[in-house]
């Protein structure tokens, strides 16, 4: 970079930009102390303008992709379809977002979007909007009637797939993209998985599932609802049906409840997923006025904003750290706090206990040095509130009592065991998602289907066992 002056001002070629921070290495600002120190000039201030000082080392173009690539668990190509965005190419940019997401509307509304928490721009401005990017770039594929090319499907080759969710979906479409059939079977009467029944409907509007699965249908994916694995269909049946593979997307259906003393005498405490299904069924739980929903994910942002909803007059989201330290995506932690949820941050929930006719949660402030750091309970901070419910959103498992009579090993806290591969204990089996991992993000759910479905096809064509 040819420098004039002190106070020269770089510009940046966004063509060529490939973030590959060569020129923060080589940069006077960056490398003399001198120069970052010179507040009066532009470069000081420039460099003072960084909450985080960019990084030191160089990195060769080609060996590159910038952070928000990364950071995706499908590895998008953010930067090409920004890029086409900007020069008003659209079908180039949904053509770059499809070459690995199946389900760009949804992800375009609920994804919680880490790739923006690592824009590079985030560190001197606000991060790109790559979200609603993503978002207007799928709204003009559904507008043009846009559909994603697929090949003629290769003849006898076809996969079982268990369960109808984002890993479910991801796979199926990684599948037809390569022309082997893939059949999703649910075992509920609406597919979707908890896109369909947990996500509430004011975050994901259900017309926007009901797209993105005709689009799935038009490539030429099939689906069988109300097909229960251990009731209606077996892993021998389906084998004896010919398909070549089956892979379980099965989820983490299962709520946990969080354990307090006394709670075995309180009559409301349900777990998240107990209660946001029985809203999506039009049977809202009787939690009284004063619910208190325990945890620090999007579960109990939804749950809370759901509450609401159903005409709770008081709720309040107890989570045990601070709230810089909450999981949860901090649009929806403001939008719960907007539309009248509490929240009550660093506190450990013990015990339940009644004082005549009113029940009451107590418990102790906690102290955190970080998301890593065991929680310290403060025992002489202690705190109580009056409650009616309770809902535990803590964590959710698969339900894998069906395994062992299907040959197909689990760990202690009923997630499937599966090796490098994503096969499991029994031949010809593959699982992913939940049901593999635990609880995570619809993207993430997503690069496990896909993952599994790429070993799928190494053992279809003969570049692994199955």
């Amino acid at each position: 970079m040819a420098v004039v002056g002190r106070t020269f001002r770089p510009r940046v070629n966004h063509e060529r930009c490939n973030t590959c921070s060569v020129c923060t290495e080589q940069c006077p600002a960056y490398v003399d102390p001198g120069f970052r120190d010179a507040t009066e000039s532009v470069r000081g201030q420039v460099f003072a303008s960084f909450a985080v000082s960019p990084p030191a080392q160089a990195t060769p173009i080609e060996a590159s992709p910038p952070p928000c690539q990364v950071t995706c668990p499908i590895h998008q190509d953010v930067r090409g379809y920004l890029k086409a965005v900007a020069e008003e190419r659209f079908r180039d940019a949904v053509t770059l977002i499809r070459e690995t997401n199946p389900l760009p509307l949804v992800c375009g509304t609920i994804c919680p979007h880490p790739c923006e928490r690592e824009c590079l721009c985030g560190t001197f401005d606000d991060p790109v909007g790559i979200r609603a990017v993503k978002r207007f770039a799928a709204l003009y594929e559904k507008r043009e009637g846009m559909r994603p090319e697929v090949p003629p499907p290769v003849p006898g080759k076809k996969v079982a797939i268990i369960g109808s969710g984002p890993a479910g979906i991801a796979a199926a479409y990684t599948l037809i993209r390569r022309g082997v059939t893939p059949v999703v079977f649910e075992k509920t009467s609406r597919l979707g998985g908890m896109l369909a029944w947990a996500i509430p409907t004011f975050r994901l509007p259900r017309e926007i599932l009901d797209y993105e699965l005709e689009v799935l249908r038009e490539m030429g994916v099939r689906f069988r609802t109300g097909q229960a694995l251990g009731e209606t269909l077996t892993l021998s049946s389906l084998r004896s049906e010919g398909y070549a593979a089956i892979l379980l997307t099965v989820g983490a259906t299962r709520g946990r409840k969080v354990s307090l003393e006394g709670e075995a005498a309180f009559p409301a405490h349900l777990d998240c997923l107990d209660a946001l299904f029985a809203v999506h069924r039009g049977e809202a739980p009787d939690l009284g006025s004063a619910v208190a929903v325990i945890g620090g994910g999007n579960a109990a942002i939804d749950t809370a904003r759901v509450l609401k909803r159903e005409g709770v007059s008081e709720v309040t989201v107890i989570y045990r750290r601070p709230e810089d330290q909450m999981p949860a995506d901090p649009e929806e932690v403001q939008a719960a706090k907007g539309e009248g949820v509490r929240f009550r941050f660093s506190a450990l929930p013990t015990r339940l206990s009644r004082e005549n006719e009113t029940w009451r949660l107590s418990g102790f402030e906690t102290r955190s040095q970080g998301r890593g750091a065991p929680v310290e309970m403060v025992k002489d901070r202690s705190f109580a509130i009056s409650v009616t419910g309770l809902v535990s959103a803590i964590s959710q498992v698969p339900e894998s009592a069906w395994a062992e009579g299907e040959g197909i090993a689990v760990h202690s806290d009923g997630t499937l065991q599966v090796d490098e591969a994503m096969r499991t204990s029994r031949e010809g089996v593959y699982a992913a998602g939940d049901a593999v991992t635990g609880p995570s993000t619809v993207v993430e759910a997503m690069a496990s289907g896909a993952m599994a479905a790429e070993h799928i096809l190494k053992s279809l064509t003969g570049g692994a066992k199955s």
